[in-house]
């Protein structure tokens, strides 16, 4: 499967995993938890974007980031279609006689 297919896996793994865990309501007030509670530890109010990007953009990240590996895991790498030598892995292409160039095997 190629990269890009298991990157939209990913992102839509990721939005429908938020878009089902948090109303709009629920993520505002998420929001604005976080940046109390950082002001009551640290002693400053973060920016809404910072509060933002905690609680928004880190676990759609993390999430799609997972999707895109499970993806990755269970489709595979995208293999190369040329033959190779059954000894040495040696690409065999453009060949002047049915032998492997590096170790000689015959074909």
């Amino acid at each position: 499967m190629h990269w890009i297919w298991r990157t939209l896996i990913g992102i839509i793994a990721g939005c429908t995993y938020f878009s089902l865990l948090f109303s709009i309501e629920a993520f505002y007030d998420l929001c604005y938890r976080l940046c109390r509670w950082i002001d009551t530890r640290c002693g400053f109010l973060p920016s809404e974007g910072f509060a933002w990007l905690i609680v928004f953009v880190l676990p759609i990240s993390l999430v799609t980031l997972g999707a895109f590996g499970v993806a990755t895991r269970v489709f595979g790498l995208q293999r190369t279609r040329q033959t190779h030598c059954r000894q040495c892995q040696q690409v065999l292409r453009q060949l002047h006689e049915p032998r492997c160039p590096r170790c000689g095997e015959p074909i």
